[in-house]
């Protein structure tokens, strides 16, 4: 309860300008006031409920697809895709045409044909490394890639789309960017093994989308030499790219010859890099579906709490005693395509070898170089086969196929009786080639042994 007294004063209209300097008079208030004190309320205990996140996919990426029309004007090219694909082709063959004359004048073949080679086989690598990434990452709001990410979505709803595509309409993005990467070696290099493999690379990753339309179109409509090539495993085959079109499309990306497909699919390479992209950066791909997000979510519980799974039990589980005419064990051209590649490699350089003894009159460095190679072959073979049999499970990236072969090998030994030479031979020669191309293609030419140069001459007449 209070009680208020005050006296009331009311201004004049030159108080409230404040124009006059005149005493202002105040006004006294007096207050009695009363007040109760209420009681504290008691402090509540505060209780933290754990909220658990459930994992949901993603929204879709294309959330009103339109299914695209037969007279479709985005499927037609103008007059600026065929510019580009003009300017591509130049280039190209621009650096094709300076890798064989330099050649031609040097009078050395074997390494621009195979640095072509290589050029040839890393454009099917390049390809399913990029076909992978645009088909698990970004969406159609991604800068530079945003196109082509919902382009290739597009693909997966309406394949035949691509046939009826016009040429330069499928190619003229890939032609723009060779035309930006190329263009600057051909005015700056001469070399005749980098424009050779810069001539196959771009040309191969230029033409990549071409390819994998082939890949999409029936064999009756098809010109024959496409169909061989498809046939021989030069092309990537229609039956190999249809298996990408099945639900959730994470498996045989590469579209220039196929090639890499089988190698990466059975290592799980590109399912190791979706692991190491979701556990360090938190991004999933989208050909995961809530199943796989469990089971990383409960690998990343394990990893958390130290718990080590028994790898024993991974290894060949379900393995399945192999049948006499098991197609796994048969070679496809594939397989023999890499086994010649890594027979190639060794001939050149023991045939490299040979020459320089010839020339140079020194013979038992040589064959002591090659006992001793033989020796510390076996002893790697050792190695490789131990850390095999004891470390890492069928789930391990890269050996994890070799780890579960070399498994059900202690299984069933004489399998390997029946495996087909270059079956055999494939995965060992995949390997001796990448490391024995670069020894052959830097290693001194043979005719810098039998020819001095002037300043040798110069220096021994002097002497």
């Amino acid at each position: 309860m209070s009680i208020l007294t005050q006296a009331k004063f009311h201004p004049s209209l030159q108080h409230q300008l404040h124009t006059s300097h005149s005493p202002i008079l105040r006004t006294a208030v007096h207050c009695s006031t009363t007040t109760t004190t209420k009681p504290k309320p008691k402090p509540e205990t505060l209780v933290l409920e754990p909220q658990i996140r459930r994992l949901e996919p993603p929204p879709p990426l294309l959330p009103n697809p339109t299914r695209p029309q037969l007279n479709d004007p985005s499927l037609l090219s103008t007059w600026s895709h065929r510019a580009w694909v003009a300017s591509g082709c130049t280039t190209v063959l621009v650096s094709l045409a300076k890798s064989i004359t330099c050649a031609a004048n040097s009078h050395m073949w074997a390494e621009p044909i195979l640095a072509g080679l290589v050029g040839y086989v890393l454009a099917d690598l390049g390809s399913g490394v990029y076909h992978w990434g645009i088909d698990n990452y970004g969406g159609a709001s991604t800068p530079i890639f945003g196109a082509q990410i919902e382009a290739f979505q597009g693909h997966h709803k309406w394949p035949w789309t691509i046939t009826r595509r016009e040429f330069a309409n499928n190619l003229h993005a890939l032609a723009r960017v060779v035309t930006f990467i190329v263009l600057p070696i051909d005015l700056v290099c001469d070399d005749p093994i980098v424009n050779g493999f810069v001539a196959v690379c771009s040309g191969s990753i230029m033409f990549s989308q071409q390819f994998h339309a082939w890949a999409h179109g029936t064999k009756s409509r098809l010109p024959p030499l496409v169909v061989a090539l498809q046939d021989f495993g030069v092309l990537v085959s229609r039956s190999q790219h249809s298996a990408h079109h099945r639900e959730p499309y994470n498996n045989n990306y590469c579209i220039v010859s196929g090639v890499w497909n089988e190698f990466l699919d059975k290592h799980k390479v590109f399912e190791a890099l979706e692991m190491i992209l979701f556990f360090k950066q938190g991004v999933r791909p989208r050909s995961w579906n809530y199943h796989v997000l469990l089971i990383c979510s409960f690998v990343n519980i394990i990893i958390a709490t130290n718990i080590k799974p028994n790898a024993d039990n991974l290894v060949i589980r379900g393995a399945i005693r192999p049948r006499l005419n098991d197609p796994s064990l048969l070679s496809t051209w594939s397989h023999r395509a890499w086994v010649a590649c890594g027979f190639t490699m060794v001939l050149v350089s023991l045939a490299k070898s040979i020459i320089g003894v010839a020339n140079s009159h020194i013979w038992l460095e040589p064959i002591l170089a090659g006992l001793m190679g033989y020796v510390l072959a076996d002893l790697g073979s050792g190695i490789y086969h131990w850390g095999i049999d004891n470390y890492g499970s069928a789930l391990t990236p890269i050996v994890g196929a070799q780890i579960e072969a070399f498994q059900g090998h202690h299984k069933w030994p004489r399998s390997i009786t029946r495996r087909q030479f270059a079956n055999n031979l494939h995965v060992v020669a995949r390997v001796v080639t990448f490391m024995v191309l670069p020894i052959d293609v830097q290693w001194v030419h043979p005719r810098s042994w039998s020819e001095p140069t002037s300043e040798w001459t110069e220096e021994t007449e002097n002497s």
